[in-house]
């Protein structure tokens, strides 16, 4: 084998709760730790006051202090209308102010607007003097994907510019826009997107690849992906493998992006919070604080952690509401009875799925449930037979129910545990993105080519308001088709197109994706002229429509601009160098607090050897009189300048001078060649500190 690759393309799984980032180093795949030590990174930004931002762990810990400064989910918010009724469901879950927003006029809003569309939300944070600062939910995912991808450079040594970023498969067209776009804000110029599923069944194939058994047939995958906040399942179809290599085709795909592990921990608050004003009738729901309510999310999100492999557990809080605590049991059996309903959507996605792979058509009822007749049923059980493996991910596919569900359904023989739940998802990006930069070296394994599938049916609504489909469902990808159409009046001078993406016949029941207006039409009766609609939809999932007349000789050439959804020149402008600038002060930020805890440690170590050196008493004494007054200082001067911590770091280094003969004379420092300790280099890892 010829000598082993590194790849400076990463992968991201951009997490509605947790985000990780991985790469393709020495030959294998490899998950970066975050600058905490951590393999996966909380997807969350926290605001301070003086300007300075956290990310991920440090973050977290500012939920309970500073909820309103502190955003997360924004998953769940991005390419989403301030109306949308995901958002209006999840948005009393959310401790951060979300606004609408009139871009028109570049400010807040109580009034709705049609012409606002999925760029009217924005995260309002306090500032000083009762003001706000507003982000749109794209900067908050850019802020994220710049945190991971310091991570990744730390450990590559070198810029990282080339990304592969997941998305859930049902991300809609706007969804995978400003996907793109936060990481465009980021700083990277080569971006591809890919969807979920699909990544985690490019982590198991090249897990497959590795194993000769494996590389001898084809195989039949579902992947059940549950993760924080949105959930899918796909069916892809691993080809026996050739010299070339292998190929995965994704057949069909399902989900929903607004179910995951957020969705019980709200389930189990609710249930909490009922239970707390039953057990104290006086008190009002308006009564709880924020902080309080933050304090009980955090408790719910850990008891399901626990139930994972406990039976029950205990949710405590003293003080909850003024003197009154809130104490309740919860077994194993109530938390899977309240989120109930969310399992069963889960397994109802499953069959959908199954049921369009066996030729059928999956209809779903309002409360998730496919409709399936006692046909259906067979093509159901018809596919579920050709499924050789269920490839199980993401963090919340560990609760015990999703699990014995899944056992029940196909058997417990047919699920893989393989992947790591909480990794797999970055692992598959990461080699899409080694395979397209071809940065990999797999002579025994065999690269993997993905066909990978559009989740939705692209339409144009044609006349009496119906979806007339341009490109089907889980339709291979790119792809592109073309159909003519014409006018509906006699003489009409323009035609407007109208796209959609979604599964039902009445355009207006479908989301709208955007409209052309084509102007100039020659005059002539109704159904003479010839109006071209091309849509392509590239490898990214995102959609580019072009129309043109073919009656005249002057074509004209029109591209899809979302009016709904797209941010102007302005807007972006505006957030790469908002981006930037947080960038420089978070730079800056960690400057600081390394010479600090430079600082610190130095002290530290002195103290230490003083403890048991030889040193004559009185010596010792006066270096410790010394020692103290930094001390003194640095816990009166919590937020001081980089170049003060550095001073008086030269301070103590000059003490160790005055008290401590170069070389280390007996009763010294051994081991310095100064006489005395440094603190860590500025080029080791560094230490965030947090509150």
């Amino acid at each position: 084998m010829s000598e082993k690759k590194q790849s400076s393309a990463i992968g991201i799984d951009l997490g509605t709760t947790y985000s990780c980032v991985a790469g393709f180093v020495g030959g294998e795949l490899t998950v970066f730790p975050n600058q905490d030590g951590l393999r996966t990174t909380p997807s969350i930004v926290a605001f301070e006051k003086e300007g300075r931002r956290l990310i991920g762990s440090a973050a977290a810990y500012k939920r309970t202090a500073n909820p309103k400064s502190v955003v997360y989910d924004a998953k769940r918010l991005i390419g989403r209308e301030f109306d949308d009724k995901t958002v209006e469901k999840f948005r009393k879950n959310w401790s951060f102010e979300l606004v609408r927003w009139d871009k028109e006029n570049n400010k807040e809003t109580n009034i709705p607007s049609a012409q606002q569309g999925a760029d009217n939300i924005r995260i309002a944070v306090p500032e000083d003097n009762n003001n706000k600062k507003y982000y749109d939910p794209v900067e908050i995912s850019s802020y994220i994907l710049t945190y991971l991808a310091a991570a990744a450079k730390d450990k590559l040594r070198t810029d990282v510019k080339s990304i592969v970023v997941t998305v859930p498969a049902h991300f809609n067209d706007n969804q995978r826009e400003k996907t793109k776009l936060a990481a465009e804000i980021a700083g990277f110029t080569q971006v591809r997107l890919l969807n979920e599923p699909t990544a985690a069944a490019m982590a198991y194939g090249y897990g497959r690849a590795k194993d000769d058994k494996g590389r001898k047939d084809g195989e039949t995958v579902l992947v059940f992906d549950l993760g924080g906040g949105t959930f899918d399942v796909s069916i892809l179809k691993f080809e026996p493998p050739t010299e070339e290599g292998s190929i995965a085709e994704v057949l069909k795909t399902d989900g929903d992006t607004a179910l995951g592990g957020a969705d019980f921990d709200n389930s189990l608050f609710d249930h909490c919070i009922a239970t707390f004003l039953k057990q104290n009738p006086p008190i009002k729901e308006t009564q709880i604080s924020d902080k309080a309510k933050r304090r009980l999310r955090n408790a719910c999100e850990n008891a399901k952690r626990t139930l994972t492999t406990a039976t029950i557990t205990n949710i405590e809080l003293d003080y909850f509401v003024g003197e009154e605590s809130f104490s309740i049991d919860v077994s194993r059996g109530m938390f899977e009875n309240i989120c109930g309903s969310y399992f069963k959507r889960c397994m109802e996605k499953v069959k959908g799925c199954l049921l369009e792979l066996g030729g059928g058509k999956a209809d779903y009822m309002n409360d998730g449930s496919v409709k399936i007749s006692s046909s259906d049923n067979n093509l159901i059980n018809k596919a579920r037979d050709m499924i050789d493996n269920v490839v199980v991910v993401g963090g919340s596919s560990r609760i015990p129910k999703v699990l014995e569900l899944l056992e029940e359904f196909f058997g417990k023989q047919k699920i893989n545990h393989s992947l790591h739940p909480d990794e797999a998802i970055a692992l598959g990006a990461a080699y899409q993105a080694a395979l397209l930069e071809g940065d990999t070296d797999l002579d025994d394994r065999g690269n993997i080519l993905l066909l990978d599938a559009t989740p939705l049916t692209i339409s144009i609504e044609t006349a009496g308001g119906i979806a007339t489909p341009m490109i089907p469902k889980c339709s291979t990808i790119p792809t592109s088709k073309t159909q003519v159409f014409t006018t509906y009046s006699d003489n009409q001078p323009s035609v407007t197109i109208s796209i959609c993406e979604g599964e039902r016949s009445s355009f207006g029941d479908n989301n709208l994706l955007g409209r052309f207006n084509l102007d100039g039409i020659p005059p002539a009766p109704r159904g003479v002229p010839q109006i071209e609609v091309k849509c392509e939809i590239d490898n990214n999932g995102i959609l580019k429509v072009t129309a043109k007349d073919l009656s005249t000789s002057n074509t004209q050439h029109l591209t899809v601009t979302n009016m709904r959804g797209r941010h102007s020149e302005e807007d972006v402008k505006r957030m790469v160098e908002e981006a930037k600038k947080h960038e420089e002060a978070d730079k800056k930020h960690v400057e600081k607090v390394n010479s600090r805890n430079n600082l610190e440690q130095t002290i530290h170590s002195v103290k230490s050897v003083l403890e048991k050196g030889q040193l004559e008493q009185n010596v010792k004494e006066g270096i410790l009189k010394d020692l103290k007054e930094h001390e003194d200082w640095l816990l009166m001067t919590p937020n001081a300048e980089k170049q003060e911590y550095d001073t008086r770091l030269k301070q103590v280094q000059d003490i160790m001078a005055k008290y401590i003969p170069q070389g280390g004379q007996p009763g010294g420092f051994p081991g310095q060649p100064q006489g005395g300790p440094t603190g860590p280099s500025a080029d080791g890892p560094s230490v965030e500190e947090v509150d």
